[in-house]
Parts: C-alpha cells; sequence; structure tokens
C-alpha cells in the first residue's frame, strides 16, 4: 500500500472511531415534574388553621368543603386533627390543612433552581390556584401568579403545563370552546407552541416536541373525563382521535412520547371512587394498550401523593400501564411539600427519579426552609429503570414484603389510606369495581 493509501485508510479508521464513540456516547436528560401547587392569596396561615382553610370567617363557607371528596373520603379524626393544629409551629410558610403560601411558592422554586437551575424541561401537571376560590377573578389572579413565579425562576426552560380543576372557575368545569381557556391561553401563551393555539383554545390540549422532534410531549385536558366534569358525547371535543393521531404521528416520525395530564384514570385513592367516567376510563386505557410501543413516560398528578400505578387494560389483560403520579406543593392534605426530577437515557426511557421535600413543621419552627433529598428510586428500591415491568414488580413485591410496603407507604405519606390492602387495591384498580374485588379477594 503506497504512503498516500496508508494515510487514508488511517484518516477513515480514525473517523469510523469518532463516529462510534459518538454513537455509544450516553447522553441523559433531566427534568423536573411539579403539581398542584394551589396558591392561597386569600389565606392567612399564621392568623387562622384548617378549620377555616387558614382563612378568616369572612372569606369562609363550609360548605364549601361538602364537595370536596379528598377531604371527606380521608375520614380523618377531627379531635385528633384539631390537636395536631393547636400544637403546631405556625409560620410564613403554611399549615397542614391550608393550601400554598407565596412564602411556599418561593421557597419550591428556589429549591428547584438549587436542584438544577437548567432542566430539560418542567412537566407541571396544574392546579396552581387553592382549593374553594370564591369567584373567578381571585382564581384566575392566582393561576397568574404561579405562571408567572415559575417563569421567573426558569425564564429559558420550556415548561409544558396541563389543566388542573382549580384553574378553572367553577372547578372541573369546562368544555369545548370554553372562554376560559382563552383566559389561561393568555397565560400560558409562551409556553403553547404556535401551531398548537387552535388545539388548546378548542380542547385545553396541546402537544410540544424536544430535542428536534425526538420527543414528543402531550399535554392532554383530562377534565374532560373527570365524573365531576361537564363535558359530553363519546369523544369531548374530539380530544381522543386528537390523541390517536398524535401518536400516530409519533410512530411515522420514529418519535418517543410523553403524556401527561391533572385528573388521572383509575380509583380516587381517598373515597375510593371512580376518577374518570366509565367509559372515558376504557377508552384511554384502550389507546394506551394499542400504542404501548411508542409510550415511555404518563405523568399525573391531582391526588397529592407521592405514588405510581399499574393498571391492566379491561380489553386486554395482559398490556398493564404504568403512571406516575408526583405529590403536591400545597401541604392540604396532610403531607409535605415537595417535587420530583426525572433522569432518562439518551432514548428517553426513565431510569430513575429523586425526590425533594421540605419538613413544613422544621421550616416553620426554624423560619427557615429546609428542602432535603427524601430518595432516590434506584437506591431505596435496587433498580435501574422505571419500566412498567419493573414498578409491576415493585407492586408484587409490596404484596409480599410488609418492610417494603412500609417503606413506601411512608414516603407517599402517612393516613393516606388506612390499610395495605386498600393501598395495593387502589394502585392496581381501573375502576370501583375492580377495586371492590380486590379488596374482597380472599388472597388481598
Amino acid at each position: 500500500m503506497s504512503t498516500g493509501g496508508k494515510m487514508q485508510f488511517l484518516m477513515m479508521m480514525m473517523m469510523m472511531m469518532v463516529m462510534m464513540m459518538w454513537v455509544t456516547e450516553v447522553k441523559s436528560y433531566t427534568f423536573f415534574h411539579i403539581s398542584d401547587l394551589h396558591y392561597d392569596p386569600i389565606a392567612d396561615p399564621i392568623s387562622f388553621n384548617f378549620t377555616t382553610f387558614c382563612r378568616s370567617q369572612f372569606l369562609w363557607n363550609e360548605s364549601l368543603r361538602q364537595d370536596d371528596k379528598h377531604f371527606h373520603g380521608a375520614k380523618q379524626d377531627s379531635t385528633k386533627h384539631n390537636q395536631q393544629f393547636e400544637e403546631e409551629v405556625v409560620g410564613r410558610y403554611g399549615r397542614y390543612g391550608c393550601d400554598s403560601s407565596a412564602s411556599l411558592i418561593s421557597s419550591t422554586l428556589n429549591a428547584m433552581q438549587s436542584v438544577n437551575p437548567s432542566p430539560d424541561f418542567i412537566i407541571y401537571t396544574g392546579d396552581s390556584a387553592a382549593h374553594f376560590m370564591p369567584d373567578n377573578e381571585t382564581q384566575y389572579s392566582a393561576v397568574l401568579y404561579v405562571a408567572q413565579a415559575i417563569k421567573e425562576a426558569f425564564p429559558k426552560t420550556m415548561i409544558i403545563p396541563s389543566l388542573g380543576n382549580n384553574d378553572v372557575f367553577p372547578d372541573y368545569e369546562v368544555v369545548c370552546g370554553d372562554v376560559r381557556l382563552k383566559g389561561l391561553y393568555d397565560i400560558y401563551s409562551d409556553w403553547i407552541p404556535p401551531d398548537q393555539v387552535d388545539n388548546f383554545l378548542e380542547m385545553g390540549a396541546y402537544n410540544t416536541s424536544f430535542d428536534g422532534g425526538r420527543l414528543k410531549i402531550i399535554a392532554l385536558n383530562t377534565l374532560l373525563y373527570s365524573v365531576r366534569g361537564i363535558a359530553t358525547g363519546n369523544d369531548p371535543c374530539g380530544q381522543f382521535s386528537w390523541l390517536k393521531n398524535q401518536l400516530n404521528d409519533a410512530i411515522q416520525t420514529n418519535s418517543r412520547v410523553y403524556i401527561t395530564g391533572h385528573v388521572l384514570p383509575g380509583v380516587d385513592a381517598y373515597s375510593y371512587r371512580a376518577l374518570w367516567d366509565t367509559e372515558y376510563n376504557s377508552a384511554f386505557l384502550s389507546i394506551l394498550s394499542e400504542y404501548d410501543s411508542v409510550i415511555d413516560g404518563i405523568f399525573f398528578g391531582h391526588i397529592h401523593r407521592d405514588e405510581f400505578r399499574v393498571i391492566s387494560n379491561q380489553a386486554s389483560p395482559l398490556t398493564t400501564t404504568a403512571m406516575l403520579i408526583t405529590s403536591a406543593v400545597s401541604p392540604v392534605y396532610d403531607n409535605n411539600p415537595s417535587f420530583r426530577i426525572y433522569q432518562t437515557n439518551s432514548s428517553f426511557s426513565l431510569l430513575d427519579y429523586e425526590i425533594y421535600y421540605m419538613d413544613l413543621y422544621l421550616a416553620n419552627a426554624m423560619n427557615q426552609s429546609f428542602w432535603t433529598q427524601e430518595y432516590v428510586f434506584s437506591q431505596a428500591y435496587g433498580q435501574k429503570s422505571l419500566e412498567t415491568e419493573v414498578l409491576e414488580d415493585l407492586w408484587n413485591t409490596f404484596q409480599k414484603n410488609a418492610s417494603w410496603f412500609a417503606a413506601w407507604n411512608a414516603r407517599r405519606t402517612a393516613q393516606y389510606v388506612d390499610t395495605k390492602v386498600s393501598a395495593l387495591c387502589v394502585m392496581s384498580s381501573p375502576d370501583p369495581a375492580s377495586y371492590v374485588s380486590c379488596v374482597s379477594s380472599p388472597s388481598a
């Protein structure tokens, strides 16, 4: 071989080595998942406690709480609850049993900045405004306040918001082309892609892409399917058809998919009632089953608990869907404020997550917020991914291993559900009938 030929051969070999190193380079992505901030601009948690939702008597009507299935389903002991709040240290970060103060919102976003000032994106699964808002103007101002706070904290980060039931007034009530969607678009306009504006104004749903379209993130308006919603028809606003079109498009473009929303399908862990109307629940699970191969993550909020669900599609029992649910910033349902940060591989498969939380009692006692890492999924459970099979195996382990279940149950917070059986049945039940069957089973 001539000298020139040798040089050419060496150059080719070097180029091949560089390409191989580039292909095998392990690139990862990180993103936050936050939910249920529930900012309450009319609360005074220093002067008032949970009995009036931390509001003065002039701003509170006990009848407002009658429709709160979470509050009544929890079946809390009122004597114990009152004693807890008489003894607690009260401060600017708020109280258990009430929604978030401005100081708590600010502290949360500051903590997120400390954990990762430049995440790849942030999934926000809704509920900016507090529960029991008195009117549309107060509710709207709370949603605007939270959005502006997030923008100021992460001005260069892609934010993917979903509609929460407390983002509209009255709660849950939104229909196709609703004027309230226009109001929310005015708040979220920086985050909604221009080609998705019409979808958002009609459905309250949209999709966005990341990393040149390699990842498609579909933000659904799941208020349309809630048992407390007012939408009608087999496919409200055509959102199911639209979702299938988006998933087909992802297959054609070789994209991976994340799906986000606020109210999840399945069973409410407080009241053990259905969260979605039955026909919508079945239709959605069927879609997830059909397009399972392209979906890498499904993210919800709403229940104020750190949890996951593994639900089998009733039409295709062999297909199981995993849903990841982050807890709330608001401490309204006896939980400490928290948020998640996920890690993925270069193909957007979910590898791990970390939970950070603030001990509200300690923060108020010290008049300073202390955010700490509660746990890392891989370290806590000895797993290397968040694939459906892994979560399903983990659920099976919880049934057999009391100490593992106890550790998991403590992380999602005490008094969430009454017993181990009910907790495990909630995690695997697509509807109330399945839940009743599960808790009644001799093997439960």
